[in-house]
């Protein structure tokens, strides 16, 4: 509790009745002085207990089965309830709001309450900022009761949290994956196929035209032929968690985010062409989806990933599984990279590399994507660079000719 400007100039007006009943020795002078102090008196003890029967509840305008991406609005019910005798008045409430782009007016709401007896609702909408898990913090309540005199502020915890998940865009196509159909192609595991890749010892139930004769010669023991298992192959998404530059609360406009949101919108479309989507990002301290991912586990894991200072993106291309198709998102410039990829160009895997380009966002970078053009080009190797402000799905979309 503090005092208000009101309550000095009113101690100043009871200061002054005093001051003038001592030199007068007027006695209406002194009850007037005497009734100032005692109202002041009284609002300091009716202030006392203001805020201790005041509760709040959040609603989120958000069905059972519903989720909210990054860009979605959001209708939010704020409700306060007075579960005191008497009315609270004079009260001002701060709603903070996570989900509101930093600088607009949902961000920080004032509320102000001329008089509470039972309950009261605010309704407010917002535009989603940014994808994350989401906390509300406290309400900040102040009241000024009865009388203005003092002010006495306080918290009230009303847990509400919710994740958002990144912005996902249908792309209309992607050149990775419509420029060979995938019945050309087979992902050479072991299964029952007409292409043999090895032999492995006899097992029960094996076929004995599958038996490889010249090999029972050598070894002595029965031995079966090795198949490629003929199947549609997967696409992995590889996401570069690698970032020099720490992130900056104050704005999304960063090139990991940007990755986020390509990373979700490819795997949208890939899962849409039926391909399983496999994921490999850097696990040293987040494990992620392992095996063929379902949309809803991919979307959880990018909604709350975050950037690491120290991450070697080849050191993921080379020592996690990949399928035959590959998405490589960069979050930084990394020149690094060049060899790993042109290995695994020649080892067969189709590329795509994803790369934003972080002169152009506003993070106070010089570094700039064009230093890896040439080595891509160079290596025949497809690759989208992203400025800040492109429209991102249109960019990963277009044909490659359109960026040389």
């Amino acid at each position: 509790m503090k005092p208000t400007d009101r309550f000095w100039a009113f101690l100043a007006t009871s200061f002054v009745f005093w001051f003038f009943a001592n030199q007068t020795q007027v006695g209406w002078l002194y009850i007037v002085s005497a009734l100032l102090g005692g109202v002041l008196l009284t609002s300091w003890l009716l202030n006392r207990g203001t805020l201790a029967q005041i509760t709040g509840k959040r609603m989120l305008d958000v069905a059972f089965d519903e989720v909210k991406h990054e860009g979605d609005d959001m209708n939010i019910t704020l409700t306060l309830q007075n579960q005191g005798r008497l009315p609270a008045s004079h009260l001002t409430i701060v709603e903070e709001c996570p989900l509101a782009p930093p600088n607009s007016e949902q961000h920080r709401l004032p509320m102000f309450i001329p008089i509470l007896r039972n309950t009261i609702s605010f309704d407010y909408q917002t535009e989603i900022y940014q994808r994350g898990l989401h906390h509300f913090p406290a309400l900040t309540v102040k009241s000024r009761a009865p009388f203005g005199f003092f002010e006495r502020a306080g918290t009230h915890q009303v847990e509400t949290s919710i994740l958002i998940y990144p912005e996902l865009r249908q792309l209309s196509r992607l050149s990775l994956l419509d420029e060979q159909p995938a019945a050309e192609l087979t992902n050479l595991k072991a299964g029952i196929g007409s292409e043999v890749i090895g032999v492995r010892p006899y097992r029960a139930g094996d076929s004995p035209r599958h038996i490889h004769w010249r090999s029972v010669a050598k070894r002595g023991q029965l031995v079966s032929k090795e198949f490629a298992q003929e199947t549609q192959p997967g696409v992995t998404v590889v996401l570069d968690r690698y970032c020099p530059l720490s992130p900056i609360p104050e704005t999304k406009h960063q090139p990991f985010e940007i990755s986020i949101k390509c990373a979700v919108s490819i795997a949208d479309y890939a899962m849409r062409q039926g391909y399983p989507v496999h994921l490999a990002v850097d696990q040293s301290d987040t494990a992620s989806p392992q095996g063929a991912v379902v949309q809803d586990a991919l979307l959880q894991y990018m909604a709350r990933v975050d950037t690491v200072p120290q991450a070697s993106l080849s050191d993921v291309l080379n020592f996690q599984p990949l399928q035959q198709f590959v998405t490589i998102l960069l979050s930084w410039v990394d020149d690094s990279v060049i060899e790993t990829l042109i290995a695994l160009k020649h080892r067969g895997f189709n590329l795509l590399v994803i790369i934003p380009d972080p002169v152009t966002f506003p993070i106070g970078s010089d570094v700039s994507a064009q230093t890896m053009r040439g080595a891509l080009e160079r290596n025949d190797i497809s690759y989208r660079i992203i400025q800040h402000g492109d429209d991102w799905s249109d960019v990963i979309s277009i044909e490659q000719a359109f960026d040389i």
